[in-house]
């Protein structure tokens, strides 16, 4: 693992010890948060926790952090009452590249998905996807030490992109099930905390699971490979074909007994500031995250989107409702932003 992929939660200083008193954040280290961190690095005022999605609500929850860049479900699933800061968001309106189900059979036939826990939000994501659009409930494995999938002796092939199958929607309108009420009772899946087993994937070839889950810069650069996993499914296309909508991922939050207007607005020129770097962070981050440089580009031109817009805001409200129908998430609380204006 390179130093741009590692995930411990850690503190950053980009050029010396920051002074006493300066504000501290939570991010991911994936690429495609760097938009949305790269001007803040340089701060000497700002110091920066990276982890991996799964980790930063419970940075956020102690205090460790005043923001964290959090997963969607971490609004409802937190112990603690949260804002959503609309200063920056990691969304795509459409195929979304790095949050994918790999699948050596049909996704109408996935009876078993074996799940990258990073995100928790991708873990739901999926269950909706396979339950409205191909009325699947699958057992939820969470899967852990992924390091690629090959056969004996090669390293993970990365799927072309031109060649990712998008011909699997069995209603073209992509309305099927927004509304349609299904067995709660089904599987739960990994938000209910039903299934306890879980997988290291050392297999290959035949060995290896029929379905998987992967999300972040390992879609990329330790993809399973093609000739093994003939179906992919992109889970921001799906959630489109789906609702219309955006989707998604990630968004500042603070706690609300702690907002904090100032840094929200320090992270929304962050993000105004780093959608204008596009060339300097494919220079930096491409190869250490080991990204053809072109894919990366387009990535964060083509695939991504970073600013809050209100169909952004209608996607959250949506999700939310359709993952508590489902039972996979249940509603705490409604939704609130800290309005920056």
């Amino acid at each position: 693992m390179n130093a741009a992929e590692k995930t411990t939660s850690r503190l950053q200083y980009p050029d010396a010890l920051a002074p006493a008193g300066a504000k501290r954040i939570g991010c991911v280290s994936y690429l495609n948060a760097k938009p949305l961190i790269e001007p803040i690095l340089a701060r000497r005022d700002v110091e920066v926790a990276f982890a991996v999605p799964a980790e930063l609500l419970p940075l956020l929850n102690a205090g460790t952090v005043a923001a964290g860049l959090l997963p969607i479900v971490d609004y409802q699933t937190s112990p603690a009452e949260l804002v959503l800061v609309p200063a920056g968001v990691i969304s795509s309106d459409g195929p979304t590249l790095t949050v994918r189900i790999f699948s050596r059979v049909p996704p109408e036939q996935i009876t078993r998905l074996h799940a990258d826990t990073d995100s928790h939000t991708s873990v739901i994501l999926a269950q909706l996807i396979l339950r409205r659009r191909y009325r699947q409930w699958p057992q939820i494995v969470p899967l852990k030490g992924y390091r690629g999938l090959a056969r004996p002796g090669r390293q993970p092939k990365n799927p072309p992109i031109a060649q990712i199958n998008t011909d699997l929607d069995p209603d073209p309108s992509g309305r099927a099930g927004l509304n349609s009420g299904h067995d709660q009772q089904k599987n739960k899946g990994l938000a209910s905390g039903q299934h306890k087993q879980q997988l290291t994937v050392t297999g290959t070839g035949a060995d290896a699971p029929v379905a998987l889950l992967l999300i972040g810069d390992k879609v990329v650069n330790a993809a399973p490979d093609q000739a093994v996993y003939h179906w992919q499914l992109d889970l921001g296309e799906q959630w489109k074909q789906l609702t219309r909508l955006p989707f998604v991922f990630a968004m500042w939050m603070m706690r609300a007994a702690a907002p904090d207007v100032e840094l929200g607005r320090l992270l929304a020129e962050a993000r105004r500031q780093g959608q204008q770097m596009v060339e300097p962070l494919v220079a930096r981050y491409a190869p250490a995250c080991r990204w053809p440089t072109d894919l990366a580009r387009r990535y964060f031109t083509e695939y991504l989107q970073y600013e809050v817009t209100p169909q952004c805001r209608s996607a959250v409200e949506i999700f939310f409702r359709l993952a508590d129908e489902e039972g996979l998430l249940p509603l705490r609380r409604p939704v609130q932003y800290l309005e920056l204006a």
